[in-house]
């Protein structure tokens, strides 16, 4: 699978089947960060409700109809939860990949202009900051296991119309990045799957805005489900890629 945006870890099929490759949606709590990665000064401390959650998707990621159940009984989040879900973000769990924690994909079908390159998908992040949405693929190649990088699907985003609120977000740009702690070997990974070129960043195809709304905001969790129904579990973290 290619995850979702929030399904690009998985080509995810909405009410437009031309997108299954541009749609963007692995277990561990991380310091909570700013937009810009940095840790944050604010002293958070998971509320009932996050704790509940993260402890459902952990200890239960094959039972959908529990988490679903679940999300169901948490209360809605208010009319500033889009300014509140601005930061980065690490995926916990996707309805699209239920406990699988790594999958192998070609790179084009993350994303078709991509190249064909097999790769092994081990993370996903997401980072909403300066009215830009950026959905974060984290992957290894087999074989090369210590060293990884990411591709970035990227475009506007902004405040959902009509009661359900929520985002939309249009995927114009796909970039490769490298990882933050061994940046040379990761840009020389890059160059060696056919995507050194992707360094710069390239304008994609797109079918338009795509809907995300916000089922849950807290502090340290969010709850974002996709117009195609898949539903992701996030924490706030830093995400290890070198995105600015």
């Amino acid at each position: 699978g290619c995850g979702s945006p929030a399904a690009a870890q998985r080509q995810h099929g909405g009410r437009r089947g031309g997108v299954r490759g541009r749609r963007p949606g692995a277990l561990g709590l991380r310091q909570p960060t700013t937009p810009r990665g940095r840790p944050s000064l604010v002293a958070r401390h998971a509320d009932p409700d996050e704790a509940i959650i993260l402890s459902t998707v952990r200890n239960h990621p094959d039972d959908p109809r529990r988490i679903d159940r679940l999300l169901a009984a948490l209360p809605q989040p208010n009319l500033d939860a889009v300014r509140a879900v601005t930061g980065d973000w690490r995926v916990e769990w996707d309805s699209s990949l239920l406990a699988r924690s790594k999958a192998k994909r070609l790179l084009n079908s993350i994303c078709p202009e991509l190249p064909r390159g097999l790769v092994e998908v081990h993370s996903t992040y997401n980072r909403l900051y300066d009215n830009t949405y950026q959905w974060v693929v984290g992957f290894m190649v087999p074989g090369t296991e210590r060293v990884d990088a990411a591709v970035v699907l990227s475009g506007p985003y902004k405040q959902g119309q009509g009661k359900s609120g929520g985002f939309d977000l249009e995927l114009t740009d796909v970039r490769a990045v490298t990882a933050d702690s061994n940046a040379d070997e990761s840009k020389a990974l890059l160059f060696s799957i056919g995507l050194g070129s992707f360094l710069n960043s390239r304008q994609i195809g797109n079918d338009g805005p795509i809907h995300v709304d916000l089922r849950y905001v807290g502090q340290d969790t969010s709850v974002q489900v996709d117009e195609g129904g898949n539903i992701l579990v996030l924490t706030r973290s830093k995400i290890p890629y070198i995105l600015d």
